[in-house]
């Protein structure tokens, strides 16, 4: 469980231009500060599609527009909003557990490509923002 809770922000992933095609690599704790466990994307995306819509007890994610570009709205328990327009393989956004995402203003065509810190696991997903406010991670007692 988190316990200190990172601020989202943009990580630099490195290209390397090429005239054949540029060549973006992500490394697990050097690019990525965490063990990447499971990588996922969504293709396919029309325009008007709205995603997201949860936010994890535990699991921290890399959001990428591998191609095309949208926009993640991301919410804290406290109420604090942020924004970010990805719309380069060259930059990912890096978010912790407790922050309720939403993922929308697709350019037609768009790849999200999404690293993750754990395994699927649905137990792990708080799927009503009501619920997303009132919850509170268990505390550890020694």
């Amino acid at each position: 469980m988190s316990t200190n809770l990172q601020t989202p922000r943009i990580l630099d992933i490195p290209v390397r231009p090429d005239p054949l095609g540029d060549l973006c690599f992500i490394e697990a704790q050097r690019v990525v500060p965490f063990e990447i466990k499971r990588v996922y994307f969504i293709t396919g995306i029309p325009a008007h599609a709205k995603r997201g819509g949860h936010a994890h007890k535990d699991l921290i994610e890399v959001i990428i527009a591998a191609h095309g570009a949208f926009t993640v709205k991301l919410e804290d328990q406290a109420g604090n909003r942020c924004e970010f327009r990805l719309d380069s393989p060259g930059r990912g956004l890096m978010v912790d557990s407790l922050y309720w995402r939403d993922l929308s203003e697709y350019q037609e065509g768009s790849l999200c490509l999404v690293l993750a810190s754990g395994y699927y696991d649905e137990n792990d997903y708080l799927r009503n923002h009501d619920d997303f406010l009132e919850y509170r991670p268990p505390t550890i007692r020694c």
